[in-house]
């Protein structure tokens, strides 16, 4: 994934799950791959990132810089808005898979 589209999806939308969801569509990558992109790319020393995709009540998976979540893969975590307050949450489309959710948090 070029540095560009990179730069694009963090001025439109900042470290978000619809800049994630972005670089998925453009990219036609993985969420997961997208996931990591956003949570790595061009990261600062200083920079605190995380994303995360749950299915349903469990955690499918976790990208984490700077960042300790208290919940890691398979964790089941019943109701996501409650264990992480800060994460900016969205419901993924359908065509990615059934009751997927897709959270950042950053600061």
């Amino acid at each position: 994934m070029p540095g560009p589209l990179l730069e694009q999806a963090l001025r439109r939308y900042g470290v978000s799950p619809g800049a994630v969801l972005h670089l998925a569509e453009v990219s036609r990558t993985s969420l997961p791959v997208a996931m990591r992109r956003l949570v790595y790319g061009r990261l600062e020393p200083d920079a605190h990132r995380a994303a995360f995709l749950t299915q349903r009540s469990y955690v499918r998976d976790v990208a984490s810089a700077n960042i300790s979540l208290d919940f890691g893969v398979g964790a089941r975590v019943p109701e996501i808005a409650l264990r992480q307050p800060d994460a900016r949450l969205r419901r993924v489309p359908r065509e990615y898979g059934a009751g997927l959710v897709l959270g950042t948090v950053a600061w």
